[in-house]
């Protein structure tokens, strides 16, 4: 079959250069002044997706291939519409046998007669798609990276291995207060405020090593105002080294006063906080004080009374009885003498209470030999005159190491055994006594009563309205660096612990 490539010649120099033309990966072609192609290069193919054959039989596929948005161009092109330069460009699309569009860059030249007339017309077309895709990527970034730099409401700035700017954004300019012409070739450390010169430059330093961190400083504007920054940004790299830095800045001045404000108004927060607390610890000291002087106001007039019972009351119920028995002795009549043993009887019976008395209103032991004598004293009265069993266990010796302490936990677990008697109808009791830890005490009192619910018990202040002497206790105790705590259920008995300092809170005042 004959090659409908080119028409026959028997030039072997015109052979050699079509050789070299089949082997090109362009589209090569010679065309007559009618549009019917002379040569088409096999190129033709791999660009197109057509035959060579198809070109040389139908001249019209060049034209019908070509973009219908850029297919007048071409026309005017190939009609010989466009300037006559000796070389001609061109670039358009063409949609491909399958239907892919692809970019074409096309060259071509007249080949003239003598008198100047087109005899030919040599092309040269070269699938550009790849290279048009790039350069289309590169305006787009391009374009993006104006627009991130000269549209970014931060300011956005570059500069270059010694730190002189480069280019600078509106933003910039009216964040530092200078032109931009002004700012290029400026070092940024010019504008630096100087309690920060040491810091940034050697922060730009270790960021042309490549280890970029954020950054707090500041600039000096050219009005003298300081302006604190916040810096982020990246390295330009220029041949595989970093030939400068990309950076954003962020003016965080008002975030620096908020947070000076915030740091003023902690202070003045904090500081009204040690003023109040140190009122607080005031009077909580002055109610310890007081807390401590009333148990003891209360016991000194304990011992008063106790004395008055013992030094007047006794004395003149003993010298009634023995005047009564002078008397009886000279009486002669039965009823009479009778009536004077009745009295005496009755005498007998005051003296008795008046003793027993003295000795609950203070009892001696408790100030002659401590708390856990004391203790011991108040099972044995509890017994004799209640009908109750009290075991005292734990440790011996046991003390809170003051007087007024002692008095209260003294008086805490009389106060507990008379409810174990009048309210929960106990038939033993046990006073367990131990450290909690280095600085409290405990007494512990176990009853086998009728129990409770202790939620039931608690006033809307939060105490325990067991009864006014008890609540009078546990205020105290509250007071003087103590507590009392409740542990009970319905049928199965009460444990009350009574809890104080064994270093108080602060050191009674005592008259």
């Amino acid at each position: 079959m004959e090659n409908k490539r080119s028409e026959t010649t028997q030039d072997p120099v015109e052979n050699g250069y079509r050789r070299i033309l089949d082997l090109a990966p362009s589209w090569e072609y010679l065309r007559r002044r009618d549009g019917s192609f002379i040569y088409v290069s096999p190129g033709c193919e791999q660009i197109t997706g057509h035959l060579v054959a198809e070109f040389i039989d139908d001249p019209a596929l060049y034209l019908r291939i070509v973009h219908p948005d850029d297919r007048a161009r071409v026309a005017d092109h190939l009609a010989g519409q466009v300037s006559r330069e000796e070389v001609q460009h061109l670039e358009y699309r063409i949609i491909r046998r399958d239907g892919q569009e692809r970019w074409i860059s096309h060259l071509c030249r007249h080949l003239y007669t003598g008198e100047r007339d087109v005899l030919q017309c040599r092309g040269s077309n070269r699938d550009i798609t790849d290279l048009k895709n790039q350069r289309e990527l590169v305006r787009a970034k391009e374009k993006h990276y104006r627009s991130f730099f000269h549209d970014n409401l931060d300011a956005v700035f570059s500069v270059d291995a010694i730190g002189r700017f480069t280019e600078v954004n509106p933003v910039a300019e009216s964040l530092f207060g200078f032109f931009a012409e002004e700012l290029l070739g400026m070092s940024f450390m010019q504008i630096c405020a100087p309690d920060q010169l040491e810091s940034t430059a050697r922060h730009f330093r270790n960021s042309l090593t490549g280890e970029f961190r954020d950054l707090e400083t500041a600039v000096i504007r050219r009005d003298g105002r300081r302006v604190d920054l916040y810096l982020t940004g990246s390295p330009i790299r220029s041949n595989g080294r970093i030939s400068g830095l990309f950076v954003v800045a962020k003016d965080i001045s008002s975030l620096r006063q908020t947070e000076n404000d915030l740091r003023r108004d902690k202070d003045e927060i904090e500081a009204r906080v040690r003023s109040r607390t140190a009122e607080l610890q005031e009077r909580a000291q002055q109610l310890a004080r007081l807390a401590s002087e009333l148990t003891l106001a209360e016991q000194r007039e304990r011992r008063r009374l106790a004395q008055v019972l013992h030094d007047h009351l006794q004395q003149l119920l003993v010298g009634a009885k023995l005047g009564l028995q002078v008397l009886g002795k000279r009486t002669r009549g039965d009823q009479q003498k009778e009536a004077i043993q009745q009295i005496a009887g009755l005498l007998e019976e005051a003296i008795r209470s008046s003793r027993s008395l003295t000795v609950e209103l203070s009892p001696p032991v408790l100030h002659e030999a401590g708390l856990v004598a004391g203790l011991e004293w108040l099972s044995c009265w509890t017994e004799e005159k209640h009908g109750l069993p009290v075991r005292i266990e734990g440790e011996e010796g046991l003390s809170a190491g003051r007087e007024d302490l002692n008095i209260l936990l003294f008086e805490s677990v009389r106060e507990l055994l008379f409810n174990a008697v009048k309210h929960a109808h106990a038939t033993c009791v046990v006073v367990c006594l131990d450290r909690v830890s280095d600085i409290f005490v405990r007494i512990q009192v176990i009853d086998d009563g009728v129990g409770f619910d202790p939620a039931n018990l608690r006033s809307r202040g939060g105490g325990f309205t067991v009864g006014f002497g008890l609540l009078s206790i546990q205020e105290r105790l509250n007071l003087l660096g103590g507590r009392l705590e409740i542990e009970s259920a319905p049928g199965k008995g009460s444990t009350f612990s009574v809890i104080a300092p064994i270093q108080p809170r602060t050191a009674p005042e005592t008259s």
